[in-house]
């Protein structure tokens, strides 16, 4: 099992059944085929913070990723993880004031702007308005802001920063039945939320081929023939990076903070 999985898909556009070798992505680039389907009765679970019971619904391969070079799939899923972990702190808190410090204290580790003007609007609420506020965060969820480019700090190091801040930011331990009988297994996981959407390519449209030469039928670069089926570590020709990279190295280019980050 991956230890990065999604127990709760946001798939609001997708009308059709889920079918095998149905294909589906992210709003960030990594594009996964559905290989096998299990009842829900075989798929792993977990308990949350306050004793609930959830199923996870997807797991995906990591590796997907890596080789897409689009890493903020993962970082989708950690953001929800720890916003649901928040949510369950919040819930075993007593007093307003300590569930108002947690909830603004996380969204500023996310992003400062957003907790300033937040807090702002918040302040000028009625107690009861304050209170329905926050209870809908409890039972429904946490906004947080992620800008894309331009960050005062790179998400990966905020993600380290908040890991070492609060210590019930822990993976969950996982379940699944089998033989029978309930097994832990051996790997915690970190779960969370994906919005996933469905492919209109599907394998039933017809035959499809992929060229074996490093050009490909635009002219443009791709991976080696050998890297593409894992018989060489690294690709002897160049890569493509699609608009996510190069977005990304532009906003290091246009960034020095975080291009010091990244060299200290």
């Amino acid at each position: 099992m991956s230890p990065v999985s999604c127990y709760k898909i946001y798939n609001k556009l997708i009308k059709n059944e889920i079918l095998n070798s149905r294909k589906y992505l992210t709003r960030y680039g990594n594009k996964s085929v559905i290989s096998q389907i299990r009842p829900d009765e075989e798929m792993p679970f977990f308990y949350d913070d306050n004793g609930k019971k959830h199923t996870v619904d997807l797991l995906f391969n990591v590796l997907a990723i890596i080789n897409r070079t689009t890493a903020f799939p993962m970082y989708e899923i950690t953001i929800n993880f720890i916003c649901n972990k928040v949510r369950a702190q919040m819930s075993k808190m007593k007093s307003m004031k300590a569930r108002e410090k947690l909830l603004f204290d996380i969204i500023r580790d996310f992003n400062e702007v957003q907790a300033t003007r937040m807090k702002e609007v918040y302040d000028k609420l009625s107690t009861s308005e304050k209170k329905e506020y926050i209870q809908s965060c409890i039972d429904d969820r946490i906004f947080i802001h992620q800008n894309p480019l331009w960050e005062t700090k790179p998400i990966f190091f905020r993600l380290l920063d908040i890991y070492n801040k609060y210590d019930f930011l822990t993976p969950y331990d996982m379940y699944i039945n089998k033989w029978g009988r309930t097994i832990k297994l051996l790997n915690p996981s970190f779960i969370g939320e994906m919005y996933i959407l469905k492919l209109k390519q599907t394998s039933r449209k017809g035959f499809s081929v992929r060229g074996t030469g490093s050009i490909n039928s635009k002219g443009l670069p791709e991976r080696s023939y050998k890297n593409k089926n894992f018989t060489e570590l690294r690709s002897s020709t160049p890569i493509r990076f699609g608009e996510f990279e190069t977005l990304e190295i532009w906003g290091l280019l246009i960034n020095p903070f975080n291009c010091w980050k990244l060299s200290s």
